[in-house]
């Protein structure tokens, strides 16, 4: 029985969110999947982007959160 992969399943395989066993057998659909090799390709390049991205909250969102967490604080010391 051959068993088709999805785009779902290649992601998935990227984040090793599959068996050992479906794992290899996506490993060889995608060396003989042009099409489903590509989207690999362009998903791991997407992860490592995102990766490299350094992000951090502003200092108004910062500011929001200790405000609401020192009046949380507040209401449940009474």
């Amino acid at each position: 029985m051959t068993l088709t992969y999805t785009r779902d399943d290649v992601v998935r395989y990227i984040f090793n969110e599959t068996s050992p066993e479906e794992a290899a057998a996506i490993s060889g659909q995608l060396l003989i999947d042009p099409d489903l090799q590509d989207f690999y390709s362009c998903c791991n390049e997407l992860v490592r982007d995102i990766c490299r991205l350094n992000l951090s909250p502003t200092k108004k969102t910062i500011d929001k959160i200790l405000s609401y967490s020192r009046s949380y604080s507040l209401q449940a010391a009474r």
